[in-house]
């Protein structure tokens, strides 16, 4: 949960990642076998897919499992790191160009946590999982026709498929605007809500996180967030606890914590510098509040995990991406459902939203008539928007 603008680049600088690839791009993807990707961080956003196997994801002070089918995003600045679990995997990391898309300049923070997906979307959950898969086999079927032992990723898509490319993911970043943005899902529970009033709810909460984001080192009293956001100083305390579970105070602490992480890892500042930075009035509180959400202190922190990142540390695969193993994931892909996802997400799903296709269909989808279909998906879902349907 970070964004741009309040953050240090070079502070940032020595566990940035940047995009891979360049031209006009809109994404780049990555088809690997993980045995550790080091904490890093990136200036665009990024999804992790897992489509065989599983993995353990650290995202922030979150740590969590996804097993295949199973995907993560992960918003600009945010740092995370990836490790290989017991059993072999594949993975597909999406990284969406931020001259395509920049969450931070939209001023959206995504949530990461796989599990408040599916219920978060509801019946989109099976149009947003077929859309990745459709995106995936776009990229995959770019490199079917290599030949070298080992391929080169990641990349981008042909030329000749850049087009088809940036509609796939407009439609699928709609879908995640819609469902995935941080202060929507905060309020999605109170069922008591309208739509019309959960809407206005979660856009004067994005403005209070946004004014906490922005003036973390400052003093923030709650008639400072009051003058700027034009929202009565009682009312957010309300909607400050009943949104994210925090008093004021709290998640004013919350996030100051998290943005130690860049500068414990990411910097030889000492720690007594690091609390004024951020704003704290003393050792002793920030490393109180550090404790309560990372189980140990700054000082503890630091020495475990600064050794753990791309400063010092190289992405090291279990084995090497062959043409073979490109094939095998386009023809899972292509079908367009959900590979090994699991009966536990498949006996969610709703079976008339998906469509088989396979390998050889590619060409025939990203042909007119595919295209065509994924435009008109893209109008009526505007159209919706449009309509107060959300």
């Amino acid at each position: 949960m970070l964004q741009e603008k309040n953050v240090n680049i070079g502070l940032v600088k020595p566990l940035l990642k940047t995009f891979p690839v360049s031209g006009e791009s809109p994404a780049a993807l990555s088809y690997i076998s993980i045995e550790e990707y080091p904490l890093h961080t990136q200036l665009h956003m990024e999804l992790i897919y897992v489509a065989e196997g599983s993995i353990f994801v650290k995202v922030g002070v979150s740590n969590y499992i996804l097993h295949a089918g199973e995907f993560t995003i992960i918003n600009p600045f945010e740092l995370h790191a990836l490790y290989a679990a017991d059993e072999p995997n594949r993975v597909c990391i999406l990284e969406i160009n931020r001259d395509f898309y920049d969450p931070c300049e939209e001023e959206n923070i995504f949530v990461s946590a796989y599990s408040l997906y599916q219920d978060a979307s509801g019946k989109d959950f099976v149009q947003i999982k077929n859309l990745l898969n459709k995106i995936f086999a776009l990229h995959l079927f770019s490199r079917s026709g290599e030949n070298p032992d080992v391929l080169h990723l990641p990349a981008g898509v042909a030329e000749n498929d850049v087009q088809y490319e940036k509609i796939l993911l407009r439609s699928l970043i709609n879908y995640f605007e819609l469902h995935f943005t941080h202060e929507y899902f905060l309020l999605s529970d109170d069922k008591e809500n309208s739509l019309r009033d959960r809407a206005q709810q979660a856009n004067r909460l994005k403005s209070i996180l946004l004014y906490f984001y922005e003036n973390f080192p400052q003093k923030i009293q709650l008639q400072d967030v009051a003058d700027v956001t034009f929202i009565n100083r009682y009312y957010i305390s309300h909607l400050v606890k009943s949104g994210v579970g925090l008093t004021f105070s709290e998640l004013l602490q919350h996030i100051r914590v998290e943005k130690s992480e860049i500068y414990l890892l990411g910097t030889q500042m000492p720690v007594s510098q690091i609390v004024y930075e951020l704003g704290f009035s003393s050792y002793r509180y920030f490393s109180l509040h550090f404790k309560r959400l990372f189980d140990m202190t700054p000082a503890a922190y630091r020495k475990k995990f600064a050794r753990q990142t791309i400063r010092y540390k190289n992405v090291t695969a279990a084995r090497s991406t062959m043409p073979a193993d490109i094939d095998r994931a386009l023809a899972m892909f292509s079908k367009e459902h959900i590979a090994q996802a699991g009966a536990r997400d498949r006996a969610r799903m709703d079976a008339e939203c998906v469509e088989s296709a396979d390998a050889d269909d590619m060409a025939q989808i990203k042909a007119a008539d595919g295209e065509n279909m994924v435009q008109a998906e893209a109008v009526d879902f505007e159209g919706c928007v449009r309509g107060g349907a959300v």
